[in-house]
């Protein structure tokens, strides 16, 4: 279990094979919404064994599907995998590599076919659950992953509430001290801020044992770049912190840090 945990933490590209048997299957969309979790949408691909783009429905529709018979769809999923490859090869060769194997990989998928129409022919056939210890893993994958997310909510509140009050609201600018060296800089701050997103909810403080200005700017998903310019510009001797929407900016020295 704390194998295949461990494996999926580190997957780049998730395939969920699917056929008009097991599409509805409640484990198949459990597999499909763990990976979501982990991976970009755009990273999590159902291979349709059976079955066209057009026949899939339910929460696996969201997905990019890639149609098991349509050479076309094949290669674009190849070479998806081929891009997050930690030693890729050439896409030419990816190309003719398929083109060898193309029917060999048809026969293949024909043999799976006939053999589930078997399956399904049978009497009392049901779909089998999914191995309850395959269901933990992901489980565990999940809340690994809301831990990170909830320990980082948890760091950036506590960064917030050490913050002296000094704040801006919205069209109600007021600072304590704002003669002082930090005040004139929160005022310009402000400035910058009216001027690239006029009326906006926003906050400042600053921490003085951290040296640190806290920014919060609530309506936006990501900073402009003349902003991001100018608070490398205004980082030098100090630390700030941005909290947008969707992102975090840390600058300090002159110079953007990834958070």
């Amino acid at each position: 279990m704390g194998v295949l945990a461990e494996e999926l933490e580190r997957a780049k590209i998730g395939i969920v094979c699917i056929s008009r048997r097991t599409q509805h299957a409640p484990w198949i969309n459990f597999e499909a919404g763990a990976l979501s979790k982990i991976l970009d949408e755009g990273r999590v691909i159902p291979f349709l064994v059976d079955l066209v783009a057009a026949e899939l429905d339910g929460p696996m529709k969201q997905f990019q599907a890639v149609e098991a018979r349509n050479k076309s769809h094949v290669a674009r999923m190849l070479h998806a995998i081929n891009s997050e490859s930690d030693h890729p090869i050439k896409a030419e060769l990816l190309d003719k590599g398929l083109g060898a194997f193309w029917q060999e990989l048809l026969d293949q998928l024909n043999r799976i076919v006939n053999q589930m129409t078997i399956a399904d022919e049978r009497p009392d056939t049901e779909d089998q659950p999914r191995p309850q210890r395959d269901m933990v893993a992901e489980c565990l994958v999940l809340l690994r992953e809301q831990q990170k997310t909830i320990d980082t909510l948890g760091s950036r509140l506590d960064s917030i509430e050490r913050a002296i009050p000094l704040t801006t609201q919205v069209n109600n600018y007021t600072v304590k001290n704002e003669n002082s060296a930090i005040g004139v800089l929160i005022k310009a701050i402000r400035g910058l801020i009216d001027m690239h997103y006029a009326g906006v909810h926003c906050q400042v403080g600053f921490d003085d044992i951290e040296n640190t200005l806290l920014i919060t700017i609530d309506d936006f998903s990501d900073l402009s770049p003349i902003l991001v310019s100018s608070f490398k510009s205004l980082s030098r001797g100090r630390r700030i912190c941005v909290f947008m929407k969707e992102h975090g900016y840390i600058f300090q020295d002159g110079d953007y840090l990834e958070p």
